[in-house]
């Protein structure tokens, strides 16, 4: 079992539309398919088992909506890992608040923009 990080992850969305890019935060500029990015959100969660994981993007994003559902929609006893030793990072994740900020307070000149952050706290 890997240990929870400290470590903030921002996913973009459209990164062209990003001012300024910290270089503190890991950013991912989505230009795969959706089912792909599904599988690499995945790994994020699992590899860094970060302290945030913030999504840009539209509200009427997919992969926003799959976060959403994952993240949000998870059971407390998953049933997914069943028949393997080492379990996913679902089984892992005690609790996780979601914050929404709209795009005029994240400095985007793009109205249908928004940040969601998924504020985890992990099993030790």
């Amino acid at each position: 079992m890997s240990e929870s990080s400290n470590k903030n992850i921002t996913i973009h969305e459209e990164l062209w539309k990003i001012p300024h890019l910290s270089s503190n935060d890991l950013k991912l500029e989505l230009i795969r398919s959706p089912v792909k990015l599904k599988g690499y959100v995945d790994n994020l969660l699992r590899m860094s088992r970060p302290k945030t994981l913030s999504l840009v993007s539209s509200s009427s994003s997919e992969l926003l909506k799959f976060v959403k559902e994952k993240i949000m929609s998870r059971e407390e006893n998953p049933k997914c890992c069943t028949y393997y030793l080492k379990k996913c990072w679902l089984h892992y994740v005690k609790d996780v608040t979601m914050v929404v900020i709209e795009a005029a307070e994240i400095g985007e000149t793009s109205q249908n923009l928004q940040q969601t952050t998924f504020r985890f706290n992990w099993q030790s």
